[in-house]
């Protein structure tokens, strides 16, 4: 695969119109800015051509936002703090000699691979389920009031997650029917 030759003054144009910046504005500085461009098989990111040398996006995402000169910077050594190999975003890039950045980015590696296999390989908790007295009287007031989610979480003091696990309590029939409202009504009419 090919890189594409650019020029000074169409090297910020090329580097950021291939990188994916979040829209959001609480969260643009803490995410990643991910390398949307062309990535050749054999690497783990990107390059641009820049004269006669290939770079990596995130190397000159780092060299322009601290306003250095390309032609300067070719022995720089930029890893990401984040782990992700196609991430551009300056506050994520950190420089280096080159034997420090080779062990940072493994042990980050590491890290981030134990985080994985933790989360994978944690036990779930049993969260405890409402008391049945106290599940059927959320239940009632639920139904006769027409309450919204939000408004039984906040009365009741509970949590989604209690709430959604009451629905399935209540779809299973745990609860008798002939005390719910609807269904006292429709008896007593013989319907």
């Amino acid at each position: 695969m090919s890189c594409v030759t650019v020029t000074a003054e169409f090297l910020p144009m090329r580097l950021w119109s291939s990188v994916s910046i979040p829209t959001d504005n609480t969260s643009w500085l803490t995410k990643c800015w991910p390398w949307r461009g062309a990535v050749p098989l054999n690497r783990k990111t990107g390059k641009l051509q820049y004269g006669r040398k290939a770079f990596a996006p995130h190397k000159l995402a780092y060299i322009m936002f601290h306003g250095l000169k390309v032609e300067e910077c070719a022995e720089l050594v930029v890893a990401q703090s984040c782990g992700n190999s196609l991430c551009c975003n300056p506050k994520h890039l950190v420089s280096d000699d080159k034997s420090a950045s080779a062990r940072q980015y493994k042990a980050l590696l590491i890290m981030n691979e134990a985080r994985k296999q933790a989360s994978e390989t944690a036990p779930t908790v049993p969260r405890p389920a409402l008391p049945h007295d106290l599940a059927e009287r959320i239940a009632r007031e639920w139904v006769r009031a027409c309450m919204s989610r939000r408004e039984v979480i906040e009365m009741f003091g509970i949590e989604a997650w209690q709430l959604d696990d009451l629905k399935k309590r209540m779809a299973a029939g745990e609860f008798q029917m002939a005390r719910w409202p609807s269904q006292g009504l429709q008896q007593a009419s013989g319907v």
